[in-house]
């Protein structure tokens, strides 16, 4: 049961565009490298190659079908193709949007190997399969951990939302406050958050497009957030 996939995927589509061709984008191109295939563009954050999958072959993508992207579309590949692929189901509230988000923002390999990560799959285990292991791993993995992970401003504000000092360091203050309160989600939030924001300044593209970025984890963290006080008051 895709819970809250039908909440989550529509406020996704509404960060996406709609039909774009610019030619120096590799999602633009049938073949997803600049200048191999055809320029037949995007729709809805549907890119080229994206679509050929979904159709079976490269050489049924047009720009008319890209242009055709409608919601209904949207919604099965993005079904399909990242919140499945993710497990975003069985990970649970908050930390599926930070996922399914990311995932299509910047790919679902990158999204899940992150994760895998700060839950402690071993170095030679990850590989981008959020399944039984990584779960597993899910349910064990220390407080501490997962705050190795959390970069000093995100720490902030995590310390802002549990009402303690805000030094910016997870100590043993920090951490009972967050076990106390039943707060290990939010935790794991803006563990994401630091690994996502350290991926987006790696990219080629960050002069450009890097404050459009970076504003949309703001975004992604305030929403996921928000569906774990929802879950609180439920």
């Amino acid at each position: 049961m895709d819970s809250n996939f039908e909440k989550i995927a529509p406020d996704t589509e509404t960060r996406e565009g709609l039909y774009s061709a610019t030619r120096s984008d590799p999602g633009n191109w049938t073949s997803g490298i600049v200048g191999i295939g055809r320029l037949v563009g995007s729709m809805r954050g549907i890119s080229a190659p994206t679509m050929a999958h979904w159709l079976g072959s490269a050489d049924l993508v047009t720009p008319q079908i890209m242009q055709r992207i409608d919601h209904a579309t949207f919604m099965a590949i993005s079904r399909a193709y990242y919140w499945r692929a993710l497990n975003a189901d069985a990970v649970g509230v908050g930390i599926d949007r930070m996922l399914f988000d990311f995932g299509f923002n910047a790919g679902v390999s990158r999204a899940a190997k992150q994760f895998q990560q700060i839950v402690g799959v071993p170095d030679s285990q990850i590989d981008g399969d959020i399944g039984a292991a990584t779960l597993r791993a899910l349910d064990t993995v220390r407080l501490e951990a997962i705050a190795g992970f959390v970069a000093r401003g995100w720490a902030v504000q995590l310390q802002q939302d549990l009402g303690v000092s805000p030094d910016g360091a997870l100590g043993p203050l920090t951490l009972s406050a967050v076990n106390k309160q039943a707060m290990w989600r939010r935790l794991m939030i803006y563990a994401l958050a630091s690994r996502q924001e350290l991926a987006y300044r790696s990219f080629r593209g960050f002069m450009e497009n890097g404050d459009g970025w970076l504003n949309r984890l703001n975004w992604r963290v305030k929403a996921s957030l928000s569906d774990l006080d929802a879950l609180a008051l439920a």
